[in-house]
């Protein structure tokens, strides 16, 4: 089992990468927008395309901070569920204890009560 330092260490590294591959990915974009598509929403032949491309674009990006913004909500919650999981767990292993020890006593005195009864 690994420890909780090398399990941070591990997150630490695996987040490294995934920005590294982030960061990657946004610069292989700016380059192809740079020499692909530039050069027709530059040409004043393509103007409403370029337009209409333009408009999709931004759309997309709104769409991909509102995915963004919906995902670290999720994961949010998903840790306070996690959290609140845990507790419940916990709550309940207290009232098996709790149980476990009162029942046979409860059992234990109504016997002596039925016996006195009689």
């Amino acid at each position: 089992m690994r420890s909780v330092s090398a399990a941070g260490t591990a997150d630490a590294s695996r987040s490294q990468t995934m920005e590294a591959a982030i960061q990657q990915r946004d610069s292989d974009i700016r380059a192809y927008f740079d020499t692909h598509v530039l050069k027709h929403v530059l040409n004043p032949d393509h103007q409403k395309r370029s337009l209409a491309l333009t408009r999709e674009i931004c759309g997309l990006k709104v769409a991909h901070q509102q995915l963004i913004a919906a995902h670290a909500a999720a994961k949010k919650l998903a840790g306070a569920a996690s959290l609140q999981g845990a507790t419940l767990r916990q709550q309940l292993q207290v009232c098996r204890t709790f149980i476990s020890i009162s029942l046979p006593c409860w059992l234990h005195a109504q016997a002596m009560f039925q016996h006195l009864a009689k």
